[in-house]
């Protein structure tokens, strides 16, 4: 289906790699599980076959959050081509999102962030982590960083969507920082390199880390922290760019300002990440309260 090429196309030259995996996944399962071929197929969808098909996933055991994570693609799409007129009417405008358990997403506790930083056997391995501590960048933009992007104690970060920001960086990230191109001892234009080829084998040549290195490390480094196993399995590269956004929330920093760090394009994305930190301001201010006596 060449609209389906072509869509994909733009998403994985618009968005992040993860974004673009994410979004032809997701579209490919639909497309086979209601046997999408053509442009014409995408015409006569039926709002009740797309729910049948939504309903039998959460059924087998997929989350509602995943369950909503395809509806929004499949809309994305579905407006791409009405936008581009390829479809005259949106066949599935009446779609609606799953709803989802209110729970409260995990955080790393201030303890628990200095000892994942501090237990990190390698200088690399403790920049990278606290250095999405203390800016909250997602895992994208960790390999992205490059020497040039530093400046004057500040940060330039390539976000998503080919949206840049800017943001101071602590003091305690920029020495360690200086410690590890020390250490390092090359040019390599990105801050985060490695060696290592297939298998973990050297070449010789120095190219990007990847997502999943990154990933890796800040499971190993919660392992290095002494963390329980069964928490590590609920903190990833995102909860650490959740606790930084929570962090600046319970020091005063205004929803607004959160939103710029981030870089949300969307404040309400912003608050959802932000809640966590809603429980310990409450319980600082209820025992904050006056006695009677």
């Amino acid at each position: 289906m060449k609209e389906f090429d072509e869509f994909v196309k733009m998403i994985k030259a618009e968005k992040s790699i993860h974004t673009y995996i994410s979004y032809k996944k997701n579209l490919e399962v639909f497309m086979d599980a209601l046997g999408i071929v053509t442009i014409e197929d995408m015409k006569n969808i039926k709002v009740a076959d797309v729910r049948s098909h939504l309903d039998a996933q959460v059924d087998s055991g997929l989350k509602e959050s995943s369950v909503n994570a395809e509806i929004r693609t499949l809309k994305a799409f579905v407006n791409w081509l009405v936008e581009n007129s390829y479809i005259e009417v949106n066949p599935i405008a009446g779609l609606k999102l799953k709803k989802e358990a209110k729970t409260i997403a995990t955080i790393v506790t201030k303890e628990e962030r200095n000892a994942m930083i501090v237990s990190c056997k390698s200088l690399k391995m403790k920049l990278m982590i606290a250095l999405m501590f203390y800016a909250g960048l997602r895992r994208e933009e960790v390999v992205n960083v490059k020497l040039e992007d530093f400046n004057n104690g500040k940060l330039t970060i390539h976000g998503k969507g080919r949206k840049e920001r800017v943001l101071a960086i602590h003091p305690y990230v920029l020495g360690l920082k200086d410690k590890y191109l020390e250490h390092r001892g090359n040019s390599y234009e990105y801050l985060f390199g490695t060696q290592q080829g297939f298998a973990g084998v050297g070449s010789g040549t120095w190219h990007k880390l990847s997502v999943d290195a990154v990933r890796a490390s800040v499971k190993r480094s919660a392992e290095l922290a002494g963390i329980a196993p069964e928490r590590i399995d609920k903190i990833s590269p995102h909860t650490l760019r959740r606790t930084f956004a929570c962090d600046l929330a319970k020091n005063g920093t205004g929803a607004f300002q959160i939103q710029k760090a981030l870089g949300h394009h969307d404040i309400t994305t912003t608050q959802r990440y932000i809640a966590p930190a809603g429980a310990d301001i409450a319980d600082d201010a209820l025992m904050a309260q006056e006695s009677p006596e």
